[in-house]
């Protein structure tokens, strides 16, 4: 879990250092507007406990092949990747949204950052911005 903090941490801090850079740009070419930007890092290889779990749903309904032992061989979630499971790592700013795709099914992994927002509205406010309704 120190791997995933500190990419998190990474990803936060690099978000602050790109808007306080925009917020510098912007205020010199009297840019009233903001801008949004997301990122998605999938990273292999964090550990995963070995030990065996019951299988379910339709795993649960047929016998499992007999499988010779692998000496140290962690279950991974990447194919032809050796052991570990992947994370996915979203960070995003903005009125943006990342969905996840498996076949058809989308999944939103991100909650958008409308200014109608009471929270978003409360920290453009905070920040100096002001929020206004177009007709």
């Amino acid at each position: 879990e120190k791997e995933a903090a500190l990419i998190a941490e990474s990803l936060v801090e690099s978000f602050e250092v790109t808007d306080k850079a925009w917020l510098q740009s912007a205020k010199k070419k009297d840019i009233q507007e903001g801008s949004t930007g997301i990122v998605a890092l999938v990273s292999h290889g964090f550990t995963t406990p070995v030990e065996p779990k019951a299988p379910t749903g339709c795993a649960a309904l047929w016998p499992k092949p007999k499988e010779e032992p692998v000496p140290d061989k962690q279950p991974g979630t990447v194919a032809r990747a050796v052991g570990g499971v992947a994370k996915l790592f979203v960070a995003w700013a903005g009125d943006c949204r990342a969905v996840l795709l498996r076949g058809r099914q989308g999944l939103r992994i991100s909650e958008d950052h409308r200014p109608q927002r009471a929270d978003e509205k409360r920290r453009i406010e905070k920040a100096g911005g002001l929020v206004v309704r177009d007709a």
